[in-house]
């Protein structure tokens, strides 16, 4: 993948994200204006499907990337997220790719859950900045039911896919990532 290509299209690109053998392999956008790219496509045209983008608040090497994408009835962007929820295919999807111009970052999925988007607690801690914050998330997501399959603590490299969850009012439904390995980009 190309990145340092794709930015001369757009600067606006982090990266490209990619579960293996799923049809989730897009650009991951990035603006200065929160949630430009909702409705844009990665050029910025009006798009219904949107880009995948990552969260303001988010910062490549900090604790938690979140990168946020429509829940789209044709599977498209982030629609077949809640295929999570179905152990076979979890086990058989569990990787996660970031490429960036530095390397690929390959995630293991270590939760899945829903919360309602109005949660304070949770939008405090989604993205932590100190042990407490994620220890409060940890917590957040145990106590909505989350199925956990890795443990995770302060230090881990995370990465959280958000999409709307129809289930709940204002819902959202999420697939987190522990980074597990990175390969260096030669240049």
């Amino acid at each position: 993948m190309d990145i340092k290509g794709l930015q001369k299209e757009n600067p606006d690109i982090q990266g490209y994200l990619k579960i293996p053998q799923t049809e989730i392999a897009y650009p991951v956008m990035r603006s200065k204006e929160p949630d430009w790219y909702i409705n844009r496509d990665f050029y910025g045209n009006p798009s219904v499907c949107g880009s995948i983008y990552m969260d303001n608040a988010s910062y490549r090497g900090g604790t938690n990337l979140v990168l946020y994408g429509h829940n789209m009835k044709s599977g498209q962007m982030f629609g077949t997220l809640r295929d999570y929820l179905d152990e076979n295919f979890l086990q058989q999807h569990r990787e996660i790719r970031l490429i960036t111009e530095d390397g690929i970052g390959i995630y293991e999925i270590c939760m899945v859950f829903s919360a309602s988007a109005n949660n304070q607690e949770l939008l405090k801690c989604l993205i932590p900045y100190t042990k407490e914050e994620i220890q409060g998330l940890l917590s957040l997501i145990e106590q909505s039911g989350g199925r956990k399959y890795a443990s995770v603590s302060w230090g881990d490299s995370l990465i959280t896919l958000a999409t709307c969850e129809y289930s709940q009012k204002n819902g959202r439904f999420f697939v987190m990532a522990k980074q597990t390995d990175l390969i260096k980009r030669d240049d």
